[in-house]
């Protein structure tokens, strides 16, 4: 287990302390409904598209150390997905869904005026990568997946009371909203980040923190939305038989238009 150095009072600092090397990147703001989607984009600005969608609980900042390694010629933009990093989070009483984030990839798009793109998508970013490439597969000229291992869905018997579950998490949540969120200093939110995630590097704590942290009163605050959590909203049951059909049609149209392979 590594140790940090010192703590951090202000965000350029938190800024400072990624020691990632970078090419020239700018910083986006998309508009959406309830607030914006913030991201970074790399690359020519008339270059080959790239939209880049990271995992559960992480940020656009998963692609600080991958978007160098790749072809200069691609417009990469990573964006930061809806209660997650600098994003806006979803209004009160909204759920953190699949086709949610899907539909906010379409806004994203819409906004930065592309029409047809290339995806590379981790983890629960693959998930949605996916999925809309099988929705509107006419946009989508190639998808990569990383560490992506597809939807679980919930069984049928289970699903009242997974529902139930993300529900009540809610509810419970809604009667919280006057309490204040948890301050830390960056040493200790960065240890807390590290022991949910014991395979992190220094460098990746540093890295997703750039953006998981923004300066509340007396030190940090994690940025993401709580609500990210509640289990039926991150795992969503599948109560239609018609849904893994529809899916396995469209992903089957596009494994023969892409040639798509399965890597262990």
């Amino acid at each position: 287990m590594f140790r940090f150095q010192r703590d951090i009072n202000s965000r350029s600092t938190v800024a400072e302390m990624s020691s990632t090397v970078k090419p020239e990147v700018s910083e986006l703001s998309i508009p959406v409904p309830w607030g914006e989607i913030r991201g970074r984009a790399w690359g020519p600005e008339h270059g080959r598209p790239v939209l880049c969608l990271h995992g559960w609980a992480d940020n656009c900042g998963t692609f600080n150390t991958l978007i160098p390694l790749l072809p200069k010629e691609c417009r990469y933009v990573a964006v930061d997905l809806a209660g997650h990093g600098l994003s806006s989070h979803r209004p009160a009483g909204v759920l953190y869904t699949f086709p949610a984030n899907v539909a906010d990839v379409r806004r994203i798009v819409d906004g930065l005026q592309w029409t047809t793109f290339t995806i590379i998508g981790h983890s629960m970013g693959g998930n949605i990568a996916a999925l809309f490439s099988a929705l509107y597969p006419e946009m989508v000229d190639a998808f990569i997946l990383l560490d992506a291992y597809g939807f679980l869905p919930t069984d049928q018997k289970e699903i009242p009371k997974v529902m139930r579950q993300g529900m009540d998490e809610m509810l419970q949540y809604e009667k919280k909203t006057e309490e204040k969120k948890r301050v830390y200093t960056y040493e200790k939110a960065a240890e807390r980040l590290l022991a949910a995630n014991p395979t992190l590097s220094e460098r990746s704590v540093h890295t997703l923190l750039e953006r998981g942290l923004v300066q509340g009163e007396g030190g940090f605050v994690f940025s993401r939305d709580p609500q990210i959590n509640f289990v039926s909203h991150f795992t969503p049951p599948n109560p239609s038989p018609h849904i893994p059909l529809l899916l396995s049609v469209n992903l089957y149209f596009l494994q023969q238009r892409f040639s798509i392979q399965l890597v262990q």
